[in-house]
């Protein structure tokens, strides 16, 4: 009984493995045939102003990279704050792209697309939101189901009309 039952467990976690690394396949394939719609630096492609994606994360703050720690991904440079964090992202890039293309994520819901502080953010639902300040923050999650419903919704007709900063 407890080989059987040690056999069946075996093939449940090998089944979520495969699981895992073929969504994980799936979204390297989509991003690497566009381009990663994100703003950043013009002369540097810098995203996030230098802030390290993975400790909004981890450390459930803000926290700036440093240039002894850096990741080139899609025509994009990301900023570390240690070589952990930079390890997490080139695990999973796609994990750590702030939604909205780091565009704030109330004005979103409005049908528009205001440029973000990378200083002010929300993580919900395992997701990135940056926000233009400190009273937006405030305003999403009053009622953040809403905020991510309906800006979801418009996000993909806006993300075609965005000029993302230091795209070509």
């Amino acid at each position: 009984m407890k080989h059987s039952t040690l056999k069946c467990l075996k093939i449940l976690m090998s089944s979520i493995f495969l699981a895992f690394s073929a969504s994980s396949l799936s979204q390297a394939a989509y991003h690497s045939h566009q381009e990663l719609k994100i703003d950043k630096n013009r002369k540097t492609n810098v995203v996030l102003n230098g802030y390290d994606a993975v400790a909004y994360f981890t450390e459930m703050k803000a926290t700036k990279g440093n240039d002894m720690y850096t990741a080139e991904w899609m025509d994009t440079v990301w900023k570390f704050s240690s070589e952990d964090n930079k390890k997490l992202f080139l695990a999973n890039p796609s994990r750590y792209v702030p939604a909205y293309g780091g565009r704030c994520a109330v004005s979103i819901r409005s049908g528009r697309a205001e440029i973000s502080n990378p200083a002010c953010f929300v993580i919900e639902a395992d997701r990135l939101f940056l926000l233009a300040g400190t009273p937006q923050i405030d305003t999403f999650k009053a009622d953040i189901a809403s905020f991510i419903s309906e800006g979801d919704a418009n996000w993909p007709k806006l993300q075609k009309e965005v000029q993302f900063r230091g795209s070509k």
